[in-house]
């Protein structure tokens, strides 16, 4: 599932990474594409369970707030997710 994180002073000169609380979630490709944009892929494992997760994007300009998002049993594939529209 593509991401996109909106926030402020994201390093687009370094690498980020994002930290994915809870299990089953594999990140990979991550972006920082301007100070206020970043993406990734989120892979959610047909294993993971449902539920609250938190999602931070660290670079080294510094770390965003928590943002929460919530994994839903029952898609075709499997599991989807509820984003929140905004974040930090």
């Amino acid at each position: 599932m593509p991401v996109t994180i909106f926030g402020n002073n994201f390093s687009v000169a370094s690498k980020a990474t994002i930290d994915i609380s809870g299990g089953g979630i594999t990140v990979r490709n991550v972006a920082v594409l301007s100070a206020g944009t970043a993406t990734a892929l989120l892979v959610i494992a047909a294993d993971a369970a449902p539920g609250s997760r938190s999602l931070t994007i660290r670079t080294i300009g510094g770390n965003s707030d928590s943002l929460t998002f919530t994994v839903i049993e029952g898609s075709a594939q499997g599991f989807t997710t509820e984003l929140p529209h905004e974040g930090s």
